[in-house]
């Protein structure tokens, strides 16, 4: 049964909460309605604030800041949100994409940022980092996709280091979700009700959204119901994906009292319960060794629920402590759990049902401030706080089979294990005016973290590793940032900033397990494992270049020692594990080098002829080198992805309610020298180009509708990071290609369409 205890639980919670709303709302509605402006909901601007942590206009901020719209494109999850990024991409693991590991997840894993994912990446959600990615080689991955999109009003990815600021997790970069407010939704009126439909034919997913809000007084709510249902993602190859039925239900729901400017209360709930059933036709198979498998099946569920409380205190009268305070407290439980059968016939007929589940469940606070003031002819402007929070993590693994006799196996893949970080922070943003335009800024900060790790070494896990214990760990380390940003123009900046980074290993990394007698090996703890730290530099440009032209330039490099790996052989040889044994080790040295560009032409500004034209173009390369700690030699790093060109040409008419943007996406092959391994068995990506047209129609303020057509062409590709590490089969016009299955299977959609409509009541 698809509903359990977890979820009863937290509906009832939600139910709860909307109950809340209501009273509260028809209680406010029986008092005055008459609301000064000045006790009205402040109306933020729409700035980025990951880079700073305070808000500021992107072509004011040190360092490569996306700043995402949605709304426009028919979003359907967080991979297409940065679709048109060349240096930002979302790897994919397909369902059962390997039949000898047939409970294999499947689905978008993290964000890779200029070539780092994983768990180097902060993504968070209304500042809650978002539960860890779970890989053990990459043989059960579990990855980060646990939100949905509809609840949400803006994303922002910083590329680059950030630990200065976020700490532990943030060593490649960060990716910040915020979801919908009251204020945003109700755009100056009392009460606002709306629907939307979506459809999208890559998976041929249904989803209906229906967004609620009101206020009244010194209250306002919203409350959004998301359903999606879906099959498979297809895509474009001989071989069609595993049969798959996708059935997600999501709920926001938030209550605001502001009484005054002064004050505000928030409290946050949100729930996604995500199922995904899949067929695994590809395991399926027939072997020597494994006999004949009949039928395999897995229910994977995903489940994240959330609460949260926030404050923030501006006073009425100036203080020398702060301008702004902003208190937090939060509990966020994620489960990730696949059951998976297996039927076998003669002469090996079994009956075997696996269950996998990783548990990441977190609560955590967090005080927040910032001081403006004038100093020596300078404006400053503090930021500085405290974070803490405590995450619990496990991953079972529990099997029954049914064969002349029944067996089981509680084989848990790390130790249950406590995780505790606790940072502060400090930034200073200081300013010089150079002219009335022009300005000098300067941007210190540092930030101290604690970092501890208590597995609990249970008798289940200790079976697993022979009696290995996993190792505590803790440790404090310190970040510094300096960034720096120089007017040139009254519209046009230039950058440059340095980061200390430093991400300290997972409880996964510290304490992930693996035994299989039948081939031969073991994975244990590694007690020596050390944390991971980065050096990064970027010097861009940013800005308008005149009235026509804006432009975002950078060019970086990265380097992180101890880089850590899973899994590696230790050398050590076991007669009982003649296939070796493993364990997650730091390896030396990691480069990354590369550069990115981005303009936008208006051409209102060039002619009136064009006023209604608007022309994009991206580019970014990166190049990513590894070593060994004993090596000279460098080889390629594996998660850097080929360059890519991205640009657009929009045309809105203005005094028009509707508008259309075309736009193509070239991406350079994957060559030998940039794979690491021997080019001869790994499949090396080609070259490929898709077109893309989405339109917009706006029939009034109330009604409005969105289309994508996506690769227009039907053009046949693959992703690199959806094939990465995946064998060649053949040769075929001297292009290294593939005619296996999971190749076939692991093809981009060919043509597709999505469309959406918006009702506003």
């Amino acid at each position: 049964m698809k509903t359990n205890s977890f979820l009863m639980k937290q509906l009832s919670q939600l139910t709860a909460v909307a109950l809340l709303f209501s009273s509260a709302l028809s209680a406010q509605t029986t008092q005055s309605s008459e609301v000064s402006s000045a006790e009205s909901a402040i109306q933020l601007p729409v700035v980025v604030i990951s880079a700073t942590r305070t808000e500021r206009l992107i072509d004011e901020t040190p360092g490569s800041i996306i700043s995402i719209p949605l709304g426009i494109d028919p979003i359907t999850d967080f991979a297409t949100l940065a679709r048109r990024e060349p240096l930002a991409d979302v790897p994919f693991q397909a369902f059962g994409s390997d039949s000898f590991i047939p409970y294999q997840r499947g689905g978008n894993l993290g964000y890779n940022l200029r070539g780092i994912e994983g768990n180097r990446v902060l993504i968070q959600v209304d500042g809650i980092r978002a539960p860890d990615e779970f890989t053990l080689g990459g043989s059960e991955p579990t990855g980060r996709d646990s939100l949905e999109t509809e609840l949400l009003e803006r994303a922002e990815i910083l590329q680059g280091s950030a630990s200065a600021l976020y700490g532990t997790d943030a060593l490649g970069g960060v990716v910040s979700f915020t979801t919908k407010n009251p204020e945003t939704v109700l755009r100056g009126s009392s009460t606002a009700l709306a629907y939307k439909g979506a459809y999208s034919s890559v998976n041929d997913s249904f989803s209906h959204t229906i967004t609620g809000a009101a206020t009244a007084n010194a209250l306002s709510a919203v409350l959004v119901y998301s359903r999606r249902d879906g099959s498979e993602s297809k895509n474009n190859g001989s071989i069609p994906p595993n049969p798959a039925d996708l059935q997600s239900d999501a709920i926001l729901a938030k209550l605001v009292w502001q009484p005054s400017p002064a004050h505000r209360l928030r409290f946050t709930a949100e729930n996604l319960d995500r199922t995904v059933d899949v067929e695994i036709d590809n395991a399926e198979i027939t072997s020597p060794f494994l006999g004949t498998i009949e039928r395999v099946e897995t229910e994977s569920l995903t489940q994240r629920f959330r609460t949260g409380l926030d404050y923030r205190f501006i006073p009425a009268h100036e203080s020398i402590v702060f301008d702004s305070l902003s208190l937090s407290l939060y509990q966020q439980d994620s489960v990730a759990k696949d059951n998976n059968i297996q039927v076998r016939a003669a002469p090996r007929s079994r009956l075997r049902d696996a269950e996998t589940a990783f548990h990441n469940d977190t609560t955590g606070g967090s005080i927040a401030a910032v001081k403006s003031f004038d100093s020596a002819g300078a404006k400053h402007r503090l930021a500085y706080g405290v974070e803490s929070n405590r995450t619990a993590t496990s991953k079972s693994f529990l099997r029954t089979q049914t064969t002349s006799i029944s067996t089981f196996t509680d084989a848990p893949r790390m130790a249950d294990t406590d995780t505790t970080r606790t940072g502060v922070y400090l930034q200073d943003e200081i300013e010089w005016k150079l002219s009335a335009e022009r300005s000098f800024l300067l941007i210190p900060g540092v930030r101290v973290d604690r970092f501890e790790l208590a597995p609990d070494n249970t008798p289940a896990y200790l079976a697993t590793t022979a009696g290995q214990s996993a190792p505590k760990f803790n440790d404090t380390a310190v970040a510094p940032k300096l960034g720096a940003l120089l007017g040139i123009t009254d519209g046009l900046n230039a950058y440059a900033q340095y980061n200390h980074g430093y991400r300290y290993p997972s409880a996964e990394e510290l304490t992930a397990t693996f035994t299989n007698v039948a081939f031969g090996y073991k994975t244990i703890p590694n007690l020596n494992l050390q944390p991971e730290t980065s050096d990064s530099y970027e010097f861009g440009l940013k800005g308008k270049i005149n009235a026509a032209v804006s432009v975002r330039a950078a060019v970086f490099h990265n380097t992180y020692e101890n880089f850590i790996a899973q899994f590696l052989s230790t050398g050590a040889f076991d007669p009982n594990f003649p296939a070796g044994i493993f364990q997650t080790r730091n390896v030396g040295e990691t480069n990354i080098r590369g550069f990115d560009l981005s303009t936008t032409i208006d051409g209102g500004e060039l002619t009136a002829a064009l006023s209604a034209w608007t022309a994009t173009f991206a580019f970014g390369w990166s190049d990513g080198r590894i070593r060994d700690e004993n090596q000279t030699t460098w080889r390629p790093l594996d998660s850097i992805s080929p360059w890519q060109i991205s640009t657009g040409l929009a045309y809105t008419p203005r005094n028009q309610p509707w508008g259309a943007r075309i736009g193509v996406e070239q991406v350079g092959k994957k060559d030998a020298d940039e794979i690491d391994g021997d080019p001869t068995v790994r499949f090396l990506t080609p070259s490929y180009t898709t077109v893309d047209l989405t339109a917009w129609w706006r029939l009034n303020d109330q009604v409005s509708f969105n289309l994508g057509l996506y690769n227009l062409t039907d053009e046949k590709y693959w992703r690199y990071n959806r094939v990465r590490g995946v064998r060649a089969a053949s040769r075929v016009r001297g292009v290294r290609a593939a005619s296996t299955s999971q190749l076939e299977r692991r093809t981009a959609p060919g043509f597709n369409p999505a469309l959406s409509a918006n009702f506003r009541f």
